[in-house]
């Protein structure tokens, strides 16, 4: 073999063994969970509720009062530093976590 057929051997193997991990540097060790794959699973993606105190008027200077804001996270597509991050607002109706209804 020439030097040229070498080094084309070795390019098309390096080539082929990044093609082959690229899920593993992608997604690290364990692929993220779909959204087809919970379908089945439950009705909620999440239903752990998290909490934060929020300002009850951000306009207000001398107005520091407080309430407990409640909210959801699901985090399986998230990505530092880019996201993406989906925000769900329940408004002022009861909500039990995330709803499993969105389109993958």
């Amino acid at each position: 073999m020439t030097m040229r057929q070498k080094d084309w051997v070795i390019a098309t193997a390096l080539t082929l063994l990044l093609f082959l991990s690229f899920p593993t540097f992608s997604y690290g060790l364990v692929p993220p969970r779909t959204l087809l794959n919970k379908l089945s699973e439950s009705k909620y993606l999440t239903n752990q509720a998290l909490w934060f105190d929020q300002t009850l008027d951000h306009f207000s200077p001398y107005d520091h009062r407080q309430f407990r804001q409640r909210y959801y996270e699901f985090l399986d597509y998230f990505r530092i530093p880019d996201g993406p991050i989906f925000l769900l607002i329940g408004g002022e109706g009861t909500s039990n976590g995330i709803a499993n209804d969105y389109l993958a």
